[in-house]
């Protein structure tokens, strides 16, 4: 049985797949609802147990912060299957994804904020739907773990 960290990184996988990027192991952690621990070792963690139990899911769509991949890692081989440009890293011994910044795909808050503001300005006369909407966004939030709370001063 899957614990639930490896069920919200398998949605977030699934993300990954549908719009062909890649994330990197804090933003894939941080929308899994967890932190990816030192060096993504609680993430990688997490990735075994979805490689097993999810294994049509493309985990290698999941790339170290720094970018760099050691070239003897089972990533490189997977990323190389899938036609995926290597090129030298700046360590030796590792390897980094071409063009590596503008395949990243990040989650952005503030643009989830702009989209719900701009439909209730538009729709604010219709409390009905606007209600419906809200609670709609609501619980998509709570499902996709991206609800945080933060107090500013």
């Amino acid at each position: 049985m899957a614990s639930v960290r490896a069920e919200n990184v398998a949605e977030v996988m699934w993300e990954l797949k549908r719009i062909d990027k890649f994330a990197t192991y804090t933003e894939v952690a941080t929308r899994a609802g967890f932190k990816p621990g030192v060096a993504g070792r609680t993430l990688q963690t997490v990735l075994s147990n979805v490689q097993r139990d999810w294994p049509h899911l493309q985990w290698w769509r999941t790339i170290p912060d720094d970018g760099l991949i050691a070239e003897d890692s089972p990533l490189v081989g997977k990323l190389r299957e899938s036609g995926v440009e290597l090129e030298t890293g700046v360590k030796k011994g590792f390897l980094k994804i071409s063009d590596f910044e503008s395949k990243l795909f990040t989650w952005d808050p503030q643009g989830a904020v702009a989209v719900v503001s701009a439909w209730l300005m538009k729709y604010s006369s219709d409390l009905r739907a606007a209600r419906h909407f809200l609670l709609g966004c609501f619980f998509w939030c709570i499902h996709a773990g991206s609800v945080r709370y933060r107090m500013d001063g």
